[in-house]
C-alpha cells in the first residue's frame, strides 16, 4: 500500500484494513466497542495511525490523534503529512494551535484543558490513541478523573458512536492486561518474534556482567500501572549508587570494553548527578557522551539527539525520558545502571535499540545485527518471577547459562532456566511453535481451556483475561465488618526452615466464624518465595525500614526467635482461595490500616 511518500509493509496495511473494517462495523451495528492494535515496539504504529487518518479524512470524517508526549505528537503529525494527510497540530506551545483540518494531532494534556473551549463544539468521529496503555481504563469506566478519562467521556457524551482505537506495544499496566473491560477487542497482534523473524527489527541479546549494583531492596515493581519508581525511591537508589564510585568505575570500564565495536549506546541512570558521574568516567576513557534529562531544553535535546543519530555522540545518558517517541537507529546497545520500575517502561526502553538502520546509514558503512543489553542493576532477574514476557525469559536463560543452573524439560530435553514457567523448546505440533510442557502448574483459560504460564495475565490463544484467585481476593472490596479481631499472632519454624504465621481470631456473631488463619513463607526458597516473604509479611508487619533490612538478612530460625520485631495487628481480613490457602489482605494495627501493601489512614 502506497500513501504519498510512504509504502506500508504488508502487516501494516493489513492492520489498517482491520481497523477500518472494525470502525465501519461499529457504525453499521451502532455499537461502542473500543479496540486496540497490539503492535510491538518499532512496528510502525505512527504509520498505521497516519494511514487510517488519511483514509478517514478522505471520507470527510474527523479524526483526533492523541499521545502523552509531544515527541509522539510531532512524529504522528509528520507521518500524516508524508502520507498526504493534512492535519492540524493542537499543542500548548508553540501557538497558534488549530482544529482547521479534519485530522487534529494533540497531547492528552492540551486536549483535556481545551474540552470547554476549542473542543466544546468540535467533535471527532474517530479517536486514535498512541501508547494507549497510558489510559487508566478503570478511571475511564468509573470516575473519569484522569485527563484521558475526561477526554473520552466528553467526546462519547457528544457522540455516543465515536470510534476509539488504541495502539500499544505493551498492552498491560504492570502485570495486568488492559483487555477485557474498556478495551473490548484486540484487532491485530504484531509480536516481537514475527518482526524479528521477518527482519523488521533486530533481535535482542544479553551480555552477562561479572558485577552489578546491589539494588535488591528496590523490588516493588509497579504491577498495576505504567509508572516508574517514585522520585523518593529514585533519590534513594541514586544515593546508594553514587556512593559506589569504585564499582561505577569498574562498570564503565566493562561497558567501554563490551561496546568498543558497537554503534551507539543508550545508558539509563538513576539521577542527573549519576549521569554526570557516568559521563565523567566515559570521557576519561576517551568516549563521546552527553546527558539528556526531563529538564533538558527542547532545542538542546534535539541537537544532542541529532548528534547521536549522526554518530557524533556514542553514549547518551538519560534518566527516564527517552523511552517513547525517540528514533535513533544507531543505538544498538542498552546499558541499565538502575532498576526500572515497570515492565511497560522496560519494554519501551529496550525497543529503542531494536530499530533497523536507515538506508543512508548503511551507505555510510554502518551495520547492525542485534541489540545488546547490559544490565548492571538486576532488573531483568528481579522481574522474571513477576512478569510473563519473552525478553525476560531470554534474559533468565542467559543468566542460567552463566550460573550453570539448568533444568531439562522432560518432554523435549531442552535446557531451561530454573525459574522457567514453560519450556522454551521448539515444537512442530504446538500452535505457537513452542514446547507445551509447564514446569509450574499452568493457568487454564476458562474460555478456551488453553494452558498458560502461571504468571500470565492473558490467554496466549484467545486473549481472555486470566485472573489469579489470590488477586481476585486481594482486589475485593472489604468493609469494616469483614475485619476479624486478632487475639494472638505467633511464628513457628518448620522442619524445612519455612515459617508458619498463625493468627488466633475472635470473630463476632455476625461475622464468618473463622477462628484461625495460617500463612506459610519460605524465606530461603526460590527468588519468588523470598519476594512473597518480603512483600506479604516483612514489609507489612515491620514498620521500620532499618529493621526490615535486618529481618531480610536473618535466617528463618533467628527471625522466629525475634518475634517482637513483628507488629501484631488488632484485626485482619482472612479468606481462603480456591486452593484452600488463606489470603490475609486487610490489616489493622493500633495506628494504621493496610489494604494489601497500601497504607490507608484510619478514622478512629
Amino acid at each position: 500500500m502506497q500513501l504519498g511518500k510512504i509504502k506500508l509493509r504488508p502487516y501494516q496495511a493489513d492492520a489498517v484494513d482491520n481497523v477500518i473494517s472494525h470502525i465501519r462495523d461499529c457504525w453499521t451495528k451502532k455499537v461502542f466497542e473500543p479496540a486496540i492494535v497490539n503492535a510491538y515496539v518499532a512496528s510502525g504504529k505512527s504509520l498505521m495511525i497516519g494511514a487510517i487518518s488519511a483514509y478517514a479524512s478522505s471520507k470527510n470524517r474527523r479524526v483526533l490523534i492523541l499521545a502523552r508526549q509531544v515527541e509522539l505528537v510531532d512524529q504522528n503529525a509528520e507521518k500524516c503529512w508524508l502520507m498526504d494527510c493534512s492535519n492540524s497540530l493542537f499543542l500548548a506551545k508553540p501557538k497558534p494551535r488549530s482544529t482547521h483540518f479534519p485530522v487534529v494531532v494533540s497531547t492528552e494534556g492540551t486536549t483535556a484543558n481545551a474540552l470547554n473551549k476549542e473542543f466544546k463544539s468540535w467533535c471527532p468521529d474517530i479517536i486514535l490513541i498512541d501508547e494507549c496503555h497510558m489510559v487508566d481504563w478503570r478511571d475511564v469506566m468509573t470516575k473519569a478523573n484522569t485527563q484521558y478519562g475526561k477526554i473520552l467521556k466528553h467526546f462519547q457524551d457528544m457522540n455516543p458512536l465515536v470510534a476509539v482505537v488504541g495502539f500499544t506495544g505493551s498492552p498491560y499496566r504492570g502485570v495486568e492486561t488492559i483487555m477485557g473491560q474498556y478495551w473490548q477487542k484486540e484487532l491485530v497482534t504484531i509480536d516481537m518474534t514475527y518482526l524479528i523473524d521477518n527482519s523488521f527489527i533486530v533481535p535482542t541479546i544479553f551480555g552477562l556482567p561479572d558485577f552489578e549494583y546491589d539494588l535488591s531492596e528496590f523490588d516493588q515493581f509497579n504491577e498495576l500501572g505504567t509508572a516508574d519508581f517514585s522520585k523518593a525511591e529514585l533519590d534513594n537508589m541514586a544515593h546508594k549508587i553514587e556512593e559506589e564510585t569504585t564499582l561505577t568505575d569498574q562498570i564503565i570500564r566493562d561497558v567501554v570494553e563490551h561496546t568498543k565495536d558497537r554503534n551507539g549506546v543508550l545508558v539509563t541512570c538513576a539521577s542527573k548527578s549519576h549521569c554526570e558521574q557516568v559521563v565523567k568516567y566515559l570521557r576519561h576513557f576517551k568516549q563521546t557522551a552527553c546527558i539528556i534529562t526531563g529538564d533538558t531544553p527542547s532545542d538542546e535535546r534535539e541537537r544532542l539527539l541529532n548528534q547521536a543519530k549522526a554518530g557524533m555522540v556514542k553514549f547518551v545518558c538519560q534518566i527516564g525520558c527517552l523511552t517513547t517517541g525517540v528514533d535513533v537507529p544507531l543505538w544498538d546497545t542498552s546499558v541499565i545502571l538502575r532498576r526500572i520500575g515497570s515492565l511497560t517502561l522496560l519494554v519501551q526502553l529496550l525497543g529503542r535499540g531494536m530499530r533497523l538502520l536507515t538506508p543512508e546509514l548503511k551507505t555510510q558503512g554502518y551495520s547492525k545485527h542485534d541489540h545488546l543489553v547490559l544490565d548492571y542493576s538486576g532488573t531483568m532477574d528481579a522481574m522474571s518471577e513477576l512478569f510473563n514476557n519473552p525478553i525476560l525469559e531470554e534474559a533468565q536463560l542467559k543468566i542460567a547459562e552463566k550460573k550453570q543452573e539448568f533444568i531439562d524439560c522432560p518432554a523435549c530435553g531442552t535446557q531451561n532456566s530454573t525459574h522457567a514457567k514453560r519450556c522454551m523448546g521448539v515444537s512442530s505440533t504446538s500452535k505457537d511453535g513452542r514446547c507445551e510442557f509447564f514446569f509450574s502448574e499452568p493457568i487454564i483459560c476458562p474460555k478456551c481451556q488453553t494452558p498458560n504460564s502461571s504468571n500470565a495475565r492473558q490467554c496466549r490463544e484467545c486473549r481472555c483475561e486470566l485472573i489469579d484467585p489470590n488477586l481476585k481476593l486481594s482486589g475485593k472490596h472489604y468493609s469494616d465488618n469483614d475485619f476479624i479481631e486478632v487475639k494472638k499472632m505467633s511464628l513457628v519454624l518448620t522442619k524445612n526452615n519455612g515459617i508458619v504465621v498463625n493468627f488466633d481470631l475472635s470473630p463476632k456473631q455476625d461475622q464468618e466464624q473463622t477462628k484461625k488463619a495460617t500463612l506459610f513463607f519460605n524465606p530461603q526458597g526460590s527468588q519468588g518465595a523470598k519476594k512473597m516473604w518480603k512483600h506479604n509479611f516483612v514489609d507489612r508487619f515491620v514498620n521500620c525500614e532499618t529493621t526490615r533490612r535486618r529481618v531480610m538478612s536473618m535466617n528463618p530460625a533467628t527471625a522466629v526467635k525475634m518475634q517482637a520485631m513483628f507488629a501484631t495487628p488488632t484485626h485482619i481480613t482472612a479468606r481462603k482461595n480456591d486452593k484452600g490457602y488463606f489470603v490475609v489482605h486487610g490489616l489493622w494495627f493500633k495506628n494504621r490500616k493496610l489494604m494489601g501493601n497500601k497504607d490507608v489512614s484510619r478514622d478512629d
